[in-house]
């Protein structure tokens, strides 16, 4: 596992970032301008698309940096290799003993009979 697919969406974003702001600010510029209603409606519409695309290219590149992160975390906690490790004997000794009394305890459990207090119901799923 490696942050490269990570790092290409990063720059993916980031070199997408400029153009669609470029835009953004030009339609914006427009719309100060003396048009036709219809002209500044549909500019209106336009900007709306590019600063919502904006928003999510922005959104896309701190959450992906988010993930880098935590990717080189987990790889830092060791990841793949089990976290569990060598065990010292001692401790699985300790563990055996504590398993063996724990099932001679099991052994010996019995459980109680089942008694019906008052009146035994009968309906139409117990008649024979």
């Amino acid at each position: 596992m490696d942050t490269k697919c990570v790092e290409d969406l990063i720059t993916q974003t980031e070199d997408a970032t400029e153009p669609v702001a470029d835009v953004l600010s030009g339609l914006q510029d427009y719309l100060d301008l003396k048009l036709r209603p219809e002209t500044l409606e549909a500019l209106r519409l336009k900007v709306r698309a590019f600063s919502n695309r904006l928003n999510l290219l922005d959104s896309v590149r701190v959450k992906a940096a988010e993930t880098r992160a935590a990717i080189e975390a987990l790889l830092g906690d060791g990841h793949p290799a089990d976290p569990m490790g060598d065990v010292d004997q001692m401790i699985l000794d300790d563990l055996d003993e504590h398993d063996r009394k724990q099932e001679a305890a099991r052994a010996r459990l019995r459980g109680k009979a089942k008694t019906t207090i008052g009146r035994l119901r009968v309906g139409p799923e117990t008649a024979p």
